[in-house]
């Protein structure tokens, strides 16, 4: 599998609360957010170029309470050969102290979005934040 790392430059993931308050507490617990996928990414390695940039969109929707991924659809532009869209999910991943979200395209190539979580390896309690510089895209 040919790996082409992908350096960040300039990546946020929003998390959009769907759920109410607590009860009584005032402490917001969503339970299902939709993370805003928004980054601007440049190519760290063979093969992988980027005409005129590389840029990913999309979101990704988790059950913060049972840390599932209940949906992806990950977008990306600009990569050379192209990718995407990202839309199998293939698991979590610890990457320690960080956590992974890995999901495929159709033709396998896999992105790794690395993200900080209260729990390295779970998406219980994560609320969104930045995407850590070590996301990556692997092509097949």
């Amino acid at each position: 599998m040919k790996r082409s790392k992908l350096v960040r430059a300039g990546i946020l993931t929003v998390a959009l609360a769907t759920a109410g308050l607590g009860a009584g507490t005032g402490v917001a617990r969503a339970g299902v957010i939709t993370l805003d996928v928004s980054a601007t990414m440049s190519p760290g390695g063979f093969p992988a170029s980027c005409s005129p940039a590389c840029i990913l969109g999309g979101d990704i929707v988790i059950n913060n309470i049972t840390g599932e991924v209940v949906s992806e659809n990950v977008t990306a532009a600009g990569f050379s050969p192209s990718v995407g869209p990202f839309t199998n999910n293939q698991g979590i991943g610890n990457a320690f102290p960080l956590t992974v979200i890995n999901i495929d395209d159709s033709r396998r190539d896999t992105l790794q979005l690395v993200v900080a979580t209260p729990t390295a390896g779970s998406l219980v309690g994560y609320t969104g934040g930045p995407l850590d510089p070590t996301t990556v895209l692997y092509y097949l």
